[in-house]
């Protein structure tokens, strides 16, 4: 697995983000991550993984192990010049960290995503998230 970049902007990509402010007003920070970053759940989907709301809290991390598919891309660049490239993703399966415990049951040991891809997959299958 590739090493996890934290995404959250600095004030100047705030700032890029937002635009100039009115002097004399206190316009908000903004939001911390870059919008299309956020992944919301519903009730279907987290009753499939047999995530448990009341074991979590708002504030609490947890580690999303997602496969995508591409379905879109796209570069474009304006007349100053401004570069801008997209990327679609469609999740197509995945699991919340810690649900994975409550799946093993051991005849596989515990999941190295560091390994093989093939040798997850064959893992991720026998538990049902593939």
């Amino acid at each position: 697995m590739d090493k996890m970049v934290d995404m959250k902007m600095d004030k100047q990509e705030k700032k890029d983000m937002n635009g100039p402010q009115v002097v004399g007003t206190s316009a908000p920070d903004g939001p911390d991550y870059p919008y299309g970053l956020e992944v919301s759940l519903e009730d279907p989907a987290l009753k499939k993984m047999g995530v448990d709301m009341s074991m979590h809290k708002v504030g609490d991390e947890v580690v999303l192990h997602a496969k995508c598919k591409i379905t879109r891309m796209s570069q474009s660049e304006t007349n100053g010049g401004d570069k801008n490239r997209t990327m679609g993703l469609q999740i197509t399966d995945m699991c919340v960290d810690g649900m994975m415990d409550a799946m093993d049951d051991g005849a596989d040991g515990e999941l190295d995503w560091n390994e093989e891809k093939s040798s997850v997959d064959k893992k991720l299958k026998k538990r049902g998230l593939l």
